[in-house]
């Protein structure tokens, strides 16, 4: 019988690439890993690595430095200590932070947290490299690459972790399991480099909260009591949560949690309606392993049959946010 053309062609397919490698693979990209002050933009990475910079591009990580908050609470970036984060130099197992003179615009950027004091560009998977590469490299998996800038993030979960379950540990092991969620793809999807490659379990860049919904809704604790009296229908509310910092956190930037309070009626109307916000400012956040307790007071109404608690996420001014928590009470 004759052999199949097939898998002549799948070896061609194969070893085509692993040829371009071997003769211009550590060269094709020599200028991503140029020391300060000639780093990397990002779009130069965006060349290959086009998920991850369009991710970056919508992050707060690339506005880090322009956004108009931080510039007005910098007083137009004069609070130097505060541009060793928000505009950092590589800062790779740093032991003092310093700020970066050259493409300032990008915030924190990819050469930011990828390129070594070795001139490689570090990552925690093993892929074929168009530049010099420290691949599997542990710290990238690490709490203290994060904790490098998000210092006050970093003590509070290290003081939360040790009161959680061993199952809850293992579930928020890192920041990078929720802020960086888990994507099978390729890491390189433009040019001749992307036949040497295949998809494995890459993380996303987006750094935004990520804990999925089921798991925030297990988080979040609402224990309500009712009770009608001479001023109106209360609801006393004790709320709590067990994530592993302060709810919201942050130290710049608007976020807020709205605790919605809802009288529904048999259609899921609202009647009536009050709402508390909760902001990283003046310490009116969420912290771990306290509880808020209030009491809400609304005049009586014949309609109402149920009260739903909504939890929402803002992270501006004008955003409706996302629903991460609801329950609801008949009454």
């Amino acid at each position: 019988m004759r052999q199949s053309a097939w898998p002549k062609l799948g070896r061609r397919a194969i070893l085509l690439p692993l040829l371009l490698l071997v003769l211009n693979g550590c060269f094709l990209h020599m200028d991503v890993v140029e020391a300060p002050p000639a780093t990397a933009k990002a779009e130069l990475c965006k060349e290959c690595h086009v998920n991850e910079y369009k991710e970056w591009k919508k992050s707060r990580h690339s506005k880090s430095y322009t956004s108009d908050y931080f510039r007005r609470q910098t007083d137009n970036y004069q609070v130097k200590k505060c541009l060793t984060c928000h505009s950092a130099s590589p800062m790779y197992k740093a032991d003092k932070l310093t700020v970066r003179t050259e493409n300032v615009k990008e915030g924190v950027t990819c050469v930011t947290c990828h390129l070594t004091p070795d001139n490689n560009i570090g990552g925690p998977l093993f892929v074929l490299p168009a530049h010099f590469s420290e691949m599997m490299d542990p710290y990238y998996r690490d709490v203290e690459l994060c904790g490098t800038c998000h210092k006050e993030h970093l003590e509070e979960y290290k003081k939360v972790k040790k009161t959680l379950t061993a199952t809850k540990q293992k579930e928020l092991d890192t920041c990078q399991n929720c802020h960086m969620p888990t994507e099978n793809r390729k890491l390189i999807v433009e040019g001749i480099m992307q036949y040497a490659h295949w998809a494995q379990d890459t993380k996303k860049h987006t750094f935004e909260h990520a804990v999925p919904p089921k798991l925030e809704q297990e988080w979040i604790s609402i224990n309500p009591t009712f009770k009608t009296t001479e001023k109106g229908f209360a609801i006393s509310v004790v709320m709590s949560h067990q994530i592993p910092h302060s709810l919201p956190s942050g130290l710049f930037g608007f976020k807020a949690i709205d605790l919605v309070i809802s009288l529904k009626d048999h259609s899921g109307k609202t009647v009536d309606e009050q709402i508390q916000t909760f902001y990283v400012e003046e310490d009116r956040n969420l912290v771990y392993g306290k509880y808020f307790k209030k009491t809400y007071t609304f005049p009586v109404n014949q309609e109402a049959e149920y009260v739903e608690f909504k939890v929402n996420r803002r992270k501006n001014r004008i955003d409706f946010g996302r629903v991460i928590f609801k329950q609801r009470h008949r009454i």
